[in-house]
């Protein structure tokens, strides 16, 4: 049997020179409270209060305890009574702990750069290595394009090697692999992990792994299996997408789909994923409904892109225009962004003269692979310029 190293056996090793949370509590209790906080279970606030009772000054407890208020929405009052145990015990303001649970509550009220400062002000503190939840929040950052440090994977890594059954950031590591190809490596851990509440998760991963690798009747059964554990919008997306793009039945992949939206409302890509169908079956008032909301969940490239195609094909124009300035806005410039701007000037037949303009910028600013690609899409349209 591999030998288990946990949060406990990192504190034993490492915390003996501090007056820290490991010689105020039991270490019993704190790895009941971290076993259920790893497996993503529900712990009850009172469980915190009656420790804090013994042990009003732990950065541990304290930090733990509006961590997990952070995601209840109770976040100004949090904010303000978290502020005032600061107030009353300096020391708290180098906790790594209570940096993570005022990163966590910014972060709730969308306040990013405020949340960044203390997040990075827990993870510098962390000079021992004992704060896995810093780094599972710096990962996300990452990956939501708030960070800039190129770290990224990293934090997930060090997240496991201070508890190697961490499962939240195993599930995170394999599903990074994944997306960047390495199956082999994200088989591995999907494997070798034994997972609890999360195996769902790790079914559903599974199914993305034979999806990618084309083996689809796999991914199916995979993706059916996770949903017979935990009912959830990702694996509902992977049939549906198997549905529409592998065989073609536009019925059963507008239900599974729908059945996303139903389960988890608030994921934006369930909304994605219909609207594309719907593009495709040329509902356009519908897809155009349909990638909005996903928009106004997620300012996804992708997404934005759809839309715009969506609405050009509807002769909105001025919308289709308005969008991709948005695009730009907050993407930047790129290839796609200057062919929707030379398209919409040619269909809407305003200005032929900077269209072409643009048209020569764009064979000045690009490579060969670019132009092909514009000149294949401009014949799509059927659009041409002499």
């Amino acid at each position: 049997m591999k030998k288990r190293i946990n949060f406990l056996g990192v504190l034993l090793l490492i915390l003996s020179p501090m007056q820290t949370y490991s010689q105020e509590m039991e270490l019993a209790d704190i790895q009941e409270i971290e076993n259920r906080l790893s497996k993503l279970d529900s712990i009850p606030l009172n469980w915190f209060d009656n420790y804090l009772k013994s042990y009003p000054n732990s950065d541990y407890l304290l930090g733990m305890k509006y961590y997990n208020i952070s995601f209840n929405g109770s976040n100004e009052e949090a904010k303000k009574e978290l502020t005032n145990k600061i107030r009353s015990n300096i020391k708290l303001n180098n906790g790594t702990f209570v940096n993570l649970a005022l990163g966590a509550i910014e972060t709730n009220n969308n306040n990013v750069s405020i949340a960044i400062k203390y997040y990075n002000k827990s993870y510098l503190l962390d000079t021992n290595e004992i704060n896995k939840w810093i780094r599972i929040e710096l990962y996300y950052n990452y990956l939501q394009g708030n960070l800039h440090d190129g770290k990224g994977v990293d934090y997930l890594l060090e997240a496991i090697r201070i508890d190697q059954d961490f499962e939240l950031a195993l599930i995170e590591l394999a599903n990074h692999y994944i997306l960047d190809g390495s199956y082999s490596a994200a088989q591995k851990i999907l494997e070798d992990s034994q997972f609890d509440l999360l195996d769902y998760k790790k079914q559903f991963l599974l199914g993305n792994l034979q999806l990618e690798v084309n083996n689809i009747e796999k991914a199916k059964e995979l993706f059916q299996k996770s949903i017979s554990i935990y009912e959830n919008s990702d694996s509902y997306i992977g049939l549906g997408y198997i549905n529409q793009f592998y065989e073609s039945d536009y019925v059963n992949a507008k239900i599974h789909y729908q059945k996303a939206i139903d389960v988890d409302p608030a994921d934006p890509v369930s909304y994605k994923r219909l609207g594309v169908l719907e593009l495709d079956l040329n509902n356009y008032s519908s897809a155009d409904s349909l990638l909005s909301k996903a928009i106004e969940m997620d300012n996804d490239p992708d997404t934005y892109r759809e839309l715009i195609h969506v609405n050009i094909l509807k002769g909105n124009y001025d919308k289709a225009e308005n969008l991709n300035n948005n695009y730009t806005h907050l993407f930047g410039m790129d290839h796609y962004s200057d062919f929707w701007e030379i398209l919409i000037l040619l269909l809407n037949e305003r200005d032929k003269v900077k269209a072409q303009e643009l048209l020569n910028d764009f064979y000045m600013n690009y490579s060969n692979k670019e132009r092909e690609w514009l000149k294949n899409q401009l014949n799509e349209w059927g659009v041409n310029i002499e």
